[in-house]
């Protein structure tokens, strides 16, 4: 139902003309001691402004409906805990109805959301750069309110929007979302809430709609949702009394409840890990040219692991799991995937040689620890050169939609650009894939044969085979390994250390700033059937992101350090970020750092983070060396940082996503903080150094 817009009052405009006319007066007549000598009238009550659109009595599965009530909203959710989309919009497209399924297959609403308010006359104009302050003087606020939560009263910088209209947006739309990377705790209650000073169009404060007024003054509007809107407004009401912001500066609010799809996956990921036990087979010496002089043999080897993805790779059509009546997704066949080791050139320790798991990037192969791609590339620029002349060992298999697995598969073939929805599970296949992957390993044993021509290599007395030493498991990875480190070490408890490296997350908010994909911001519109201008914060870009968020590196960067799930390790984290990277660019960075909740160590390349730390408390940049810096939620101290790198040299400049192998600084950093984590349980960042310098301990 679309209202008429509200008519504007001329009676504040002529009171301000009236009264500069007196004014002028005053100042030709100086003699003159007021314009009138009879008592002043009470001025002229400034009209309401544009007013908020609750109804709460709506049939929320009619069409036209989804608008009439807040959204996100505990208010609309199924039986089964979903967000309730019936009357969602769309414009007759069916991938619209297929991440409309996917909703409705989570629970709560997403840890980054974004809320919806209409009302009947034109807002002001907003921008989604504009970050708007965690204070409660602000005219919007996004709160806290769970009446279990440590937290509760905390307050959090937001974004707006007033986008314009279209097949989705209904005129007169306000948008509100945390900014970008800032992630909300998991299983919480909260509140958006738009503020009466926030103003319309025309200049006037926004005022709430009739029916809203009785919920601010705690009691049940009428109607059958009466008592329901009553008792789920009621947290807001007293830590908005608490926070000394009254009620009637209230002009709307919506209170949510967030999922938690980390420990969703986090559950399903050890299910199948007991049901589906892998090993790891076909060990060979890999013998090159080009490995001659490396400080590690290189061993290939075989693992066949379940596939749980309907239809076939690189999944055209079809691509989603299919669970069965235990939620545990059913096996449609095996796979045998390629596994590489890097094994340094030196005597195993007696309990194996320490281990870094390596995720590859998009488009790359299992082998890219030890030379990238194409055999024969320069071995020294990879990790595996890197970690062995410290002793580890490496080892990587190919994950999803890999040309190991796809031949001919390109760099973006993962992302299912002709299927997107598939995306969410070939993410999540990956994430399974590497937990039975980590089983694997912990138990692989390499014959001494298979290493009898590796120089070097050797067994301490009596031992038959080489193993990998799992205690304090490290994890690296680039690109869109960086994303599988964030995304498998949150959900895997025995990964303690993690080295994302060009590595990005947010989905919506990413894509709309990607460089690498020519046109991408116009394919994502007419992806959606839009032809105004979008943001992250578009109800379909939204209805995507919350479909996908099981599969969103930014949602896991807290559950590393910051708030990991209960009887995980709090993990260190080193974030290396490069200035211009081709993939993600200084947007995408600045929303992982505030995910991750690091401070910066070391030179600032770009402002733009510190602007954004600076909204959470965490502009002021930390001396190396850095170690145990941060306080998990549970009191436990650990190591967290970014890194800022410039992609300019004395050679010339160079693709800031390539720095985790074209700059010295960084590998000598990553070595060092595994190597630390690896001796003593304390991750240390040094200071840039020439590589082969002594680590800080």
């Amino acid at each position: 139902m679309r209202l008429p817009r509200r008519m504007v009052s001329f009676a504040p405009a002529l009171s301000a003309l009236s009264a500069l006319a007196c004014v002028s007066l005053a100042g030709v007549l100086p003699f003159a001691t007021a314009c009138s000598s009879t008592p002043a009238p009470p001025p002229a009550e400034v009209a309401d402004g544009a007013r908020a659109v609750f109804s709460p009595d709506v049939d929320l599965a009619a069409e036209g409906a989804f608008w009439d009530l807040p959204y996100p909203s505990d208010l609309r959710l199924t039986a089964a805990g979903a967000p309730d989309l019936k009357s969602f919009p769309n414009p007759a497209l069916g991938i619209i109805d297929e991440f409309k399924k996917l909703v409705e297959a989570r629970r709560g609403f997403p840890v980054l959301p974004v809320a919806y308010f209409r009302f009947e006359a034109p807002l002001g104009e907003r921008k989604e750069t504009d970050a708007i302050a965690a204070t409660k003087d602000s005219p919007v606020l996004l709160v806290d309110v769970d009446e279990k939560s440590r937290d509760r009263g905390k307050l959090y910088p937001l974004v707006a929007g007033a986008p314009t209209p279209d097949a989705y947006v209904p005129e007169h739309l306000l948008t509100l979302a945390p900014r970008p990377g800032v992630v909300l705790a998991p299983g919480t209650k909260y509140a958006f809430v738009v503020r009466r000073s926030l103003t319309d169009a025309a200049g006037r404060k926004v005022s709430p709609a009739k029916a809203f007024e009785p919920i601010l003054r705690g009691e049940a509007p009428a109607g059958a949702r009466g008592e329901a809107l009553r008792g789920l407004y009621a947290p807001l009401l007293s830590t908005l009394d608490t926070l000394g912001v009254a009620r009637t500066d209230v002009a709307a609010a919506t209170v949510f409840t967030t999922g938690d799809v980390v420990a969703d996956t986090a559950e399903l990921a050890k299910r199948v890990s007991e049901r589906f036990p892998v090993a790891t087979a076909s060990f060979t010496h890999e013998v090159l040219p080009s490995l001659q002089n490396a400080p590690f043999c290189h061993v290939t080897a075989k693992i066949d692991l379940p596939q749980f993805q309907r239809g076939k790779a690189p999944f055209d059509s079809e691509g989603l799991f299919e669970l069965g009546s235990d939620g545990v997704p059913k096996k449609q066949r095996d796979e045998s995937i390629s596994v590489s080791f890097s094994i340094p050139k030196t005597a195993m320790p007696p309990a194996g040689y320490p281990l870094v798991v390596y995720f590859h990037g998009s488009g790359g192969v299992a082998r890219e620890l030890v030379d990238g791609i194409v055999k024969g590339d320069p071995p020294d620029e990879r990790p595996a050169a890197t970690l062995a002349a410290l002793g580890f060992a490496v080892a990587g298999s190919s994950l999803p939609i890999s040309p190991d697995r796809v031949p001919g598969a390109k760099a973006f073939d993962y992302v299912n650009l002709n299927n997107l929805p598939a995306v969410r599970d070939t993410f999540r296949q990956g994430m399974l894939e590497s937990r039975m992957l980590i089983d694997a390993l912990a138990k692989t044993e390499i014959p001494k044969s298979v290493l009898d021509g590796c120089a070097g290599a050797s067994l301490p007395a009596g031992a038959t085979a080489y193993k990998l030493d799992l205690s304090r498991l490290s994890v690296q990875g680039q690109s869109m390994g960086g994303m599988y480190a964030n995304l498998v070490s949150a959900i895997e408890p025995r990964i303690q250390a993690v080295v994302p490296t060009g590595a990005g997350g947010f989905w919506t908010y990413f894509v709309l700033r990607l460089t690498v994909i020519p046109n991408a911001y116009n394919l994502i519109r007419l992806l959606i059937g839009t032809r105004e201008q979008v943001t992250f914060m578009h109800p379909a870009l939204h209805l995507i992101e919350t479909a996908l968020e099981v599969m969103d590196p930014l949602v896991s960067t807290p559950r590393l350090g910051r708030r990991p799930l209960p009887g995980h390790p709090t993990r260190a984290v080193y974030q290396p970020v490069g200035r211009e990277d081709s993939y993600f660019n200084a947007d995408i960075f600045d929303a992982m750092t505030l995910g991750y909740g690091h401070p910066r160590a070391g030179d600032e390349i770009w402002p733009s983070m510190r602007a954004g730390q600076a909204l959470v408390g965490l502009d002021q940049p930390v001396s190396y060396p850095v170690k145990q810096n941060l306080t998990s939620a549970e009191g436990k101290p650990f190591t967290g940082i970014v890194a800022q790198y410039d992609n300019r040299n004395a050679q010339g400049t160079f693709d800031g996503h390539g720095i985790y192998r074209r700059l010295e600084a960084v590998r000598y950093q990553y070595a060092c903080f595994h190597s630390t984590f690896q001796k003593t349980g304390i991750a240390v960042v040094p200071a840039p150094a020439a590589l082969g310098s002594p680590c800080p301990q």
